[in-house]
C-alpha cells in the first residue's frame, strides 16, 4: 500500500518534468542537448536548452538512490528540478574540444526518504557548477555538484513536521558525473 503511494507520487513528479520539459523550448531553433547524469546521489535526465551563447535553462528529473544503495531503502525518491546557467568560462583547445565552466541557481522538489525524517514532500533552491568537455561529434562529458538548500515535510496520521532537507546539503556535493548529446 505504501510502495503504491510512492510510486503513484514518482509518477506525479515524472509527469510535471514532461511539462516543464514541454514548456522550456520557445523556438526549436535554438541548440539543445539531452543527457544523463550520474553520481552517489542517484540518477537523472536532463534536457538544456540554449538561450544564447552565454545562458542556458535545464530540466532535471531523476531518482535519489542513495538510500538504496545504502541498505536503508528499497524504493528510490524521485525530484524534478528547473535551473538558469550561465557559461562563466569558455575556451576552444587546439585539438578540437571546447572547456566550459557553468553555474546557476534553480529549484527543486520532490518525494523522498530524509534521512530520521521517513518519507515526505521536499522542495528547495537549488545550485549547480560543473565543467564540461564538448567534443566535435556533439557529445559532451562534465563534472559537477548540485546542492540544494530546502525543506522536508514529514507526514504523520495527525500532524505534519517542517525540517531542512539534510541530504541536498550532505549529498549535493558529491561529483556528478554526466554525459549529454547535443542537437
Amino acid at each position: 500500500m505504501c510502495s503504491n503511494y510512492m510510486i503513484n507520487k514518482l509518477l506525479t513528479i515524472i509527469a510535471a518534468a514532461v511539462l516543464l520539459l514541454s514548456g522550456a523550448a520557445r523556438i526549436n531553433a535554438q541548440p539543445r542537448s539531452l543527457g544523463l547524469v550520474q553520481s552517489l546521489n542517484g540518477i537523472c535526465i536532463s534536457y538544456e536548452h540554449n538561450l544564447d551563447t552565454e545562458c542556458f535553462i535545464k530540466v532535471d528529473t531523476g531518482l535519489m538512490l542513495s538510500d538504496v544503495f545504502f541498505g536503508k531503502s528499497n524504493i528510490p525518491g524521485g525530484y524534478a528540478g528547473f535551473s538558469w546557467n550561465f557559461i562563466f568560462f569558455s575556451k576552444e583547445l587546439e585539438y578540437g574540444p571546447v572547456l566550459r565552466i557553468h553555474a546557476g541557481p534553480g529549484i527543486v522538489a520532490g518525494y523522498c526518504h530524509d534521512n530520521k525524517n521517513g518519507w515526505g514532500p521536499m522542495f528547495g533552491l537549488s545550485g549547480n557548477i560543473a565543467l564540461e568537455c564538448e567534443y566535435e561529434r556533439g557529445v559532451t562529458l562534465s563534472i559537477g555538484a548540485s546542492p540544494v538548500l530546502g525543506s522536508h515535510l514529514q507526514i504523520l496520521k495527525d500532524t505534519v513536521n517542517m525540517g531542512m532537507y539534510k541530504k541536498g546539503l550532505t549529498y549535493g556535493f558529491i561529483p556528478e558525473l554526466g554525459i549529454k548529446f547535443n542537437f
